[in-house]
């Protein structure tokens, strides 16, 4: 298990990067694909998934300079190189997405049909790159458990959520074509996505290393977000977002970015 691909001197890229590099980009190649099954342009898109993951970057860097304001002044480029994805950075990153999709004219439920499987497979790869950088996982018998140095034989959680995690992205993606091969409504692979991902994080984590938070709160709180994910996929299901067929918007390309 190694944190750093490449060390030159100041340059240092982490193995958690390369693998969130990767994973963006194969998450915005298969986008085009599932753009079009849920009745969208892909250049819309990939506009789209551009500004979100400009959003997150910048945002939760900003955050990060923000809280360690006196450490960046000392040490910049070592504050700039630290993970700063946050709940708080992703939250502030689909408040922009929103925004950016209300400006193009793009249905929510449309975009958040076709993102479904493309998070799904960028969940995957940045669970390899978790397992590539050390695995949480709990003692295990089991044979194909991994050796960690303090626990012994662990198990490789970060394996079984990309394996899960791959798995979720095809099932979406069939979703989406039975839903355009039926002209059901916009939403609902979203709705499927949220619930199939909240059940994996919840029954998952309780093969982690418990966290602090898990003992006054009961559960872990990526748990509870599990739980919030099953709550807000089922609201989904059951309401709709978008009751109108899944047909192709008529954008102009000329807004693309």
């Amino acid at each position: 298990m190694h944190d750093s691909l490449l060390h030159l001197g100041h340059l240092h890229i982490p193995v958690f990067s390369a693998f969130a590099v990767v994973g963006l980009i194969a998450a915005l190649f298969l986008s085009q694909r599932t753009a079009r099954l849920a009745g969208l342009l892909p250049e819309a898109m990939w506009d789209a998934g551009v500004v979100a993951a400009i959003s997150v970057f910048v945002i939760s860097r900003v955050l990060l300079v923000a809280f360690n304001f006196k450490s960046f002044l000392a040490y910049p480029v070592l504050i700039l190189t630290l993970p700063s994805v946050t709940f708080t950075g992703l939250f502030g990153a689909g408040v922009v997405t929103a925004i950016f999709l209300r400006y193009r004219g793009i249905a929510y439920a449309r975009f958040l049909d076709a993102a479904a499987p493309c998070l799904a497979l960028l969940w995957a790869i940045l669970s390899l790159g978790g397992f590539a950088t050390g695995s949480k996982g709990l003692p295990t018998t089991l044979p194909w458990g991994i050796e960690d140095a303090l626990l012994g034989r662990i198990h490789p959680v970060e394996v079984y959520t990309a394996i899960a995690a791959f798995a979720l992205c095809g099932v979406l993606i069939a979703a989406l074509m039975t839903a355009q091969a039926r002209g059901e409504s916009a939403g609902k692979t979203a709705a499927t996505g949220l619930f199939l991902f909240g059940a994996i994080v919840f029954f998952l984590t309780f093969l982690t290393q418990p966290t602090e938070a898990s003992q006054i709160l009961l559960l872990d709180p990526i748990q509870w977000l599990g739980l919030a994910a099953i709550g807000l996929g089922t609201v989904m299901a059951l309401t709709h977002l978008d009751h109108a067929p899944s047909a192709p918007q008529q954008e102009s390309s000329s807004h693309a970015i």
